[in-house]
């Protein structure tokens, strides 16, 4: 593996220039490639479901004090229908399909609210937790349009979704994050266990067997993310300039690397080059 490994911010944005004007030979001076904001939506979480063709913005109205959900065909705004949540508090969501899966609270009690694209509400169920005690911890993914992980509290939670219902089974608890991973086109489960800040990473098959364990260092703030056959894990601690990172071979099931950067864990990115695993960072030497 061959790490390009910037050191500058400068050095970042020149490969960022440099992609630019890869994209650029296919214009020329009469018909040059131009970049547009073509719409701008500010204060909520903006979604677009590419199956549907739909975009959804979630947003508080500030006058009625209540969560709003709008949505419209396309990208640009026309001809949008809203509907408001009523005293729910939306947590985060995502698209599954056709439909809407909202994270929701209402009083002492966290609900999965799933609409469709008319924002008709198909089914709701309620989750086991509180999901507002510690809301920047929360993690929402999916691994297709029927199955969906939460992590909270460090618990981690398998979401089936069968004929519009429910299925909310706690898979393991301990967990600083999780990713899910692709592999020869079959998706795993990556689990990454936190035991007083020595981390397990334990790679779980689609019946949550496991297939792989391995220690690593890790750190009180933790992020897993898979790039290309790669998966980098980012472990550092409240107010801390240096990271670690960790690189496994999703192939072999093998630590590549383990290393220390004198960079914000918000500051580093990994990205492919071909075969090539490349990570950037912004130092403040």
């Amino acid at each position: 593996m061959r790490n390009n490994i910037s050191k500058r911010l400068q050095l970042l944005l020149c490969s960022m220039l440099m992609l630019l004007a890869v994209n650029s030979l296919f214009a020329d001076n009469k018909y040059p490639l131009k970049l547009e904001i073509a719409q701008s939506h500010t204060g909520g979480i903006l979604l677009f479901d590419s199956i549907a063709n739909i975009s959804y913005f979630i947003k508080p109205n500030w006058e009625s004090s209540l969560d709003v959900i709008t949505c419209w065909h396309g990208v640009e705004k026309s001809n949008s229908i809203g509907k408001p949540l009523g005293n729910y508090q939306i947590i985060d969501a995502k698209t599954v399909g056709r439909n809407l899966l909202i994270l929701s609270h209402d009083l002492d009690k966290s609900y999965l609210q799933l609409f469709d694209s008319t924002l008709n509400l198909i089914s709701i169920g309620q989750f086991p937790e509180d999901l507002t005690i510690n809301p920047s911890s929360l993690k929402l993914k999916k691994e297709n349009d029927s199955v969906l992980y939460i992590l909270n509290n460090e618990n981690l939670y398998k979401i089936s979704i069968l004929n519009n219902f429910f299925n909310i089974i706690k898979i393991v608890d301990k967990i600083a994050d999780f990713e899910v991973v692709r592999k020869n086109n079959i998706d795993y489960l990556a689990v990454l266990e936190n035991h007083n800040n020595s981390g397990i990473l334990i790679i779980l098959d689609k019946f949550l067997h496991e297939q792989v364990s391995a220690r690593i260092n890790i750190g009180s703030i933790n992020e897993m993310q898979q790039v290309g056959s790669y998966l980098c894990i980012k472990s550092s601690f409240e107010n801390s300039n240096s990271t670690l990172v960790n690189i496994v071979d999703l192939q072999s099931n093998k630590l590549l690397q383990s290393k220390y950067f004198e960079s914000d864990i918000n500051n580093i990115a990994f990205a492919m080059e071909k075969t090539n695993l490349e990570i950037f960072w912004i130092s403040k030497n």
